[in-house]
């Protein structure tokens, strides 16, 4: 399957330039050419995000299987996802 029409299978039209699969250092040729980041003592790449500083809580999945099934506090927050659609991803 082409990355565009994995791409468009999971809804996404039109993404624009599409860099998949890159090695860390064209990522980070890339971050810097559109000024998205500076390399720091030592080699990491920082990037500030802005007010957008943490993931969404509503994107936060676990496995939902036998010794988890009783134990996770499950609701908007913790939300199920069956084993086969952690494998996928």
């Amino acid at each position: 399957m082409s990355s565009g029409s994995l791409l468009q299978s999971l809804g996404i039209s039109s993404p624009g330039r599409v860099h998949w699969n890159r090695g860390t250092a064209a990522l980070y040729e890339e971050a810097i050419r559109r000024s998205e980041g500076v390399i720091a003592e030592g080699g990491p790449l920082v990037c500030r995000t802005g007010v957008h500083t943490g993931r969404s809580p509503h994107d936060k999945f676990l496995v939902q299987e036998l010794s988890s099934q009783d134990n996770g506090w499950w609701g908007s927050v913790n939300r199920p996802i069956e084993s086969e659609q952690f494998r996928a991803l």
